[in-house]
């Protein structure tokens, strides 16, 4: 026989268990869409023909990458309200989102720059000598073939055992 009373604890604190829970789902679910934009953004510049808009994007995904994510939270949580004088202070759930959207988001940006890199470069001189702007070339032939290429690594961002979205 099973003896129950060694799960009534678990029972007693399932409303803590399940807030975690919840709170655990939205903060990958924030930051992963967070990480998302960012990344397709900083991505698609890092390949623009605009030297300042790649060097803007390098910039970002340097920083991001090559700090650790302790020391992102630290600078966020406690260093914003010191150097505001408490008048910047973000609540623990939007430096989470933050924090790590940030740093996956220059992950993706790097995920986004090679897959572009990948489609043929005749593609976008193509959609250019059509009268595309950059910016439709980009979103209407560009990105839907490079997204093939791009789409398993995200997800195995999301879903790896190993990262900070879960």
């Amino acid at each position: 026989m099973t003896d129950l009373s060694s799960w009534t604890a678990y029972f007693q604190d399932f409303g803590q268990f399940f807030n975690g829970f919840l709170f655990t789902l939205a903060l990958a679910i924030g930051s992963f869409i967070l990480a998302m934009v960012l990344g397709i953004f900083f991505g698609a510049m890092s390949t623009s023909k605009r030297p300042i808009l790649r060097i803007l994007a390098r910039i970002f995904v340097e920083f991001y990458q090559n700090t650790p994510l302790l020391v992102q939270f630290v600078i966020v949580f406690y260093g914003l309200p010191l150097i505001s004088d408490h008048i910047i202070i973000i609540p623990i759930y939007w430096t989470a989102v933050l924090c790590v959207g940030l740093y996956h988001g220059a992950y993706i940006a790097e995920v986004i720059h090679s897959g572009i890199q990948s489609i043929p470069s005749g593609q976008m001189e193509a959609a250019l000598s059509q009268g595309f702007t950059y910016i439709s070339a980009m979103r209407l032939i560009t990105l839907p073939q490079a997204f093939r290429i791009i789409l398993p690594r995200p997800t195995k961002l999301l879903t790896s055992s190993r990262t900070p979205l879960l």
